[in-house]
C-alpha cells in the first residue's frame, strides 16, 4: 500500500489538533481553575452549603484534560492498522497541518517543532532554509510523503518525525546534495542526525522508567571500608554510561571472566590510553546494578570501587607504605564479600628500576588466589612489555583487548559526551564540529587513540565558541591556537582527497 496523503478527520487526527491547542497558557488556566474550584468547594462544605460537593467534583473535569494532555495526546503512539500518513505522523506535527498542505506547508510546521528545533541547532538547517528549498504546489506533498516512508524505514524510527520529515524535504530537492556541501553536511550526517534524535529520546524514556538496584538492603550489606571510602571511587552509585555497540563484547567477556567460578577471577582491559579502558568499567557497574539485566546472580548488585594506581602512589611515598596501603584495601574488599575493585592504570604497579614501584610480589599472589574479583586497565605497550619481563603476570591474567572506536562509533561517543560538556562550558555545540573533531583529531592530536583525541578536541574548541556556539571553525581554532598550525584553509580538492 502506498500512502500519499493525510486523513484530516481520522482520530488521531482530531487528537493531534486538540493537543496543540491546548498551549501551555491554557493547561496553565486549567490547572488554576480546579484549585480555586476545589478551594472554594470546600469552604462552601466547611461552612454547611452542599454546592460547594457539586464544585469539588467540578474539579476533575480541568485535571482530567490536564492528564490527557501530559498523557496520551502528548506522545501519540502510531495506530496498529497503518491507513494514511496521518497514523503515522508525529503528532507535533500533524497537528498543525492544513487539509491539503503543501511542501512548503510542511516546511514551515517543522521549524514550529522539537525535532526542527534540533536540526536548526545542531546543523544550522532552519525553518528559512526548509522554506527556500521547498515547493508551494499541493501536487508535490505526496512525493516528500513517499520520501518520508522510505527514510523512516532506513533509520528505524517509530513515527515520521519531524526529523524524518525534514530530511525528505532535503532528498527531493534536486540540489541537496551542493546546498548541503555548504553547510559541510551530507545526506548521511542527515540521517545520522535522525539517528542521533531518536538515542536521545531513548535516553530519556529510560530515565523516566523506574530503577531497581537493589535497595537499601544492598548499601547494608557492607563492611567496615575506611581506605577504600577514602581511597576508592563508588562507581556504581552515580554511573550512567555509554552504551556502545563497539563495547557489547568486551562487557560481556568482563562479566563472563569475573562471575567464573575458576581460579583466575580477574580481567585485564588492555588498550591504547583514549580507547575508553575505564568507559566499560563504569558499563559494567551499572549493569550490575539494572536489577532487568542479565547478570549472575553472584556478582549481581555488587559495588564497583574505581582504585586510580598514580593516586595511590602519591599517597604512599615512603618506603613500604604503598604494599601497606594495598593490603588493607584487598583486606577491606576480601571482608565485605559484595565488592568489586578496579586497579585503573595498573601498569604503575608493575615497574621496573630505580624509584620505580613494583608490586608483582603482593599482587600475584592474589590474583592467582582468585578469592575477590578483581578489574586492571593497563596500556597495550605497558601490558607487551609487562609481560614479556614477567610472564607469570601474563599467565595469571585473562586478557580483554580494546582497539580504537571507528568514525560512527567515536562520533556517537562524542554526542553522548556533549549534555556534560555543553553544561559545564554553557556553549552548544553543532554537528559539524564533531564531525571535524573527528578528522583533524585523526590527524594533529596523536597522544590519545580514538575516541580520546576527537574527545580532547572537541572539548577544548568549547574554548572558541562564536556566539554560543561551537562550530567547525571552533575545532580548526583550537587546533591552531595548541598545535601551530593553519588549518583552516586545508579543505581544498588535495587534502579532501585524504578523508
Amino acid at each position: 500500500m502506498v500512502l500519499t496523503g493525510i486523513n484530516y478527520n481520522s482520530t488521531r487526527s482530531h487528537k493531534a489538533r486538540f493537543n496543540v491547542q491546548l498551549s501551555k497558557n491554557i493547561v496553565t488556566l486549567l490547572g488554576v481553575s480546579a484549585f480555586i474550584l476545589m478551594i472554594a468547594g470546600s469552604a462552601l462544605v466547611f461552612i454547611g452549603w452542599p454546592i460547594g460537593w457539586t464544585l469539588i467534583g467540578l474539579t476533575v473535569v480541568p485535571a482530567m484534560i490536564i492528564e490527557w494532555k501530559h498523557g496520551e495526546l502528548k506522545d501519540l503512539i502510531p495506530t496498529k492498522e497503518v491507513n494514511s500518513i496521518d497514523d503515522i505522523l508525529d503528532g507535533d506535527v500533524l497537528g498543525r497541518l492544513s487539509r491539503s498542505p503543501t511542501p512548503y506547508e510542511i516546511a514551515t510546521v517543522i521549524g514550529q517543532v522539537y525535532g526542527g528545533h534540533f536540526f536548526a541547532a545542531r546543523f544550522g538547517i532552519g525553518s528559512g532554509f526548509l522554506q527556500e528549498i521547498s515547493s508551494k504546489e499541493k501536487i508535490d506533498t505526496s512525493t516528500v510523503w513517499k520520501e518520508a516512508l522510505s527514510i523512516q524505514d532506513k533509520t528505524k524510527t517509530k513515527t515520521l518525525s519531524a526529523g524524518v520529515v525534514l530530511a525528505a524535504l532535503i532528498q527531493v530537492y534536486p540540489k541537496h546534495d551542493s546546498l548541503l556541501a555548504h553547510l559541510q553536511l551530507s545526506m548521511d550526517d542527515i540521517f545520522s542526525g535522525i539517528k542521533w534524535q531518536n538515542h536521545i529520546d531513548n535516553i530519556i524514556e529510560e530515565y523516566k522508567k523506574p530503577r531497581l538496584t537493589g535497595g537499601i538492603g544492598r548499601d547494608w550489606s557492607f563492611g567496615w571500608i575506611p581506605n577504600l571510602s577514602s581511597f576508592g571511587q563508588n562507581i556504581s552509585e552515580y554511573t550512567s554510561p555509554l552504551k556502545l555497540e563497539s563495547h557489547n563484547d568486551s562487557l560481556d567477556k568482563l562479566i563472563d571472566m569475573l562471575s567464573g567460578t575458576g581460579d583466575r577471577n580477574n580481567a585485564v582491559i588492555v588498550g591504547p590510553n583514549g580507547t575508553g579502558k575505564t568507559e566499560i568499567v563504569h558499563a559494567f557497574a551499572a549493569r550490575l546494578m539494572d536489577a532487568k539485566a542479565d547478570v549472575p546472580s553472584n556478582i549481581k548488585f555488587h559495588q564497583v570501587f574505581l582504585l586510580d594506581a598514580s593516586s595511590l602512589i602519591s599517597a604512599a611515598p615512603g618506603r613500604g607504605e604503598l604494599e601497606g596501603l594495598i593490603n588493607d584495601l584487598m583486606n577491606e574488599v576480601y571482608r565485605a564479600k559484595n565488592i568489586i575493585i578496579c586497579l585503573d592504570n595498573a601498569q604503575l604497579f608493575f615497574e621496573e628500576g630505580v624509584g620505580s614501584v613494583d608490586l608483582s610480589n603482593l599482587l600475584v599472589p592474589i590474583l592467582e588466589a582468585g578469592s575477590m574479583p578483581i578489574i586492571l586497565t593497563m596500556d597495550d605497550q605497558r601490558y607487551l612489555q609487562i609481560s614479556q619481563n614477567n610472564s607469570l603476570i601474563a599467565s595469571t591474567l585473562n586478557r580483554i583487548s580494546i582497539s580504537q572506536t571507528s568514525r560512527d562509533e567515536t562520533i556517537a561517543i562524542m554526542q553522548d559526551k556533549l549534555a556534560h560538556f555543553e553544561f559545564h562550558h554553557g556553549v552548544t555545540y553543532m554537528y559539524q564540529s564533531l564531525t571535524e573533531s573527528y578528522r583533524l583529531g585523526e590527524r594533529y592530536v596523536h597522544d590519545l587513540a580514538m575516541p580520546g583525541r576527537a574527545i580532547k578536541l572537541l572539548e577544548s574548541a568549547a574554548e572558541y565558541a562564536e556566539d554560543g556556539l561551537v562550530t567547525a571553525n571552533s575545532v580548526q581554532e583550537a587546533i591552531e591556537q595548541t598545535v601551530g598550525v593553519k588549518v583552516s584553509v586545508a579543505s581544498t580538492d588535495d587534502d579532501r582527497k585524504n578523508y
